[in-house]
C-alpha cells in the first residue's frame, strides 16, 4: 500500500469533511415524507480564515530583458520576491526562475 504523505493526508482530511458537511446538509433538509427541503449552502464550509478563490488574477506576463535586469537589481537591493512579483503582476514563482537564471543568490528567508 502506497505511503500518503502529510500534504495528502490533508488533502483527504478536507475532502472528508467537507462530504460530511454535504451529507449532514441533506439529511436536515429531508422531510419525515421523503422529500426534501431546499437550504442554502454555507458561504465558506472551509472555517473563516479560508479564503475560496474562484478566479486567478494573474495574467501570464513575459517580462523584458530590461525587467528581469530591475528584477535581479532589486532584489539583491533587499525586496523580496513576493513584493516584486506584486509589482509586476506574476508569481512570486517566476521571479525566482528569473534570479536563477541569472545568477542571483537566493535568500533563505
Amino acid at each position: 500500500m502506497p505511503r500518503i504523505s502529510a500534504l495528502d493526508l490533508g488533502k483527504v482530511k478536507a475532502a472528508l469533511s467537507h462530504r460530511s458537511a454535504i451529507l449532514e446538509r441533506e439529511s436536515r433538509n429531508k422531510k419525515a415524507d421523503g422529500t426534501k427541503t431546499i437550504e442554502p449552502a454555507k458561504d465558506n464550509i472551509w472555517g473563516e480564515d479560508v479564503k475560496v478563490v474562484n478566479k486567478r488574477n494573474l495574467k501570464p506576463r513575459l517580462l523584458t530583458p530590461a525587467e528581469k535586469d530591475d528584477v535581479a537589481d532589486r532584489y539583491m537591493a533587499g525586496a523580496s520576491m513576493g513584493e516584486i512579483a506584486r509589482e509586476y503582476r506574476c508569481h512570486h514563482t517566476t521571479i525566482g526562475s528569473i534570479l536563477r537564471k541569472k545568477g542571483v543568490e537566493i535568500r533563505k528567508t
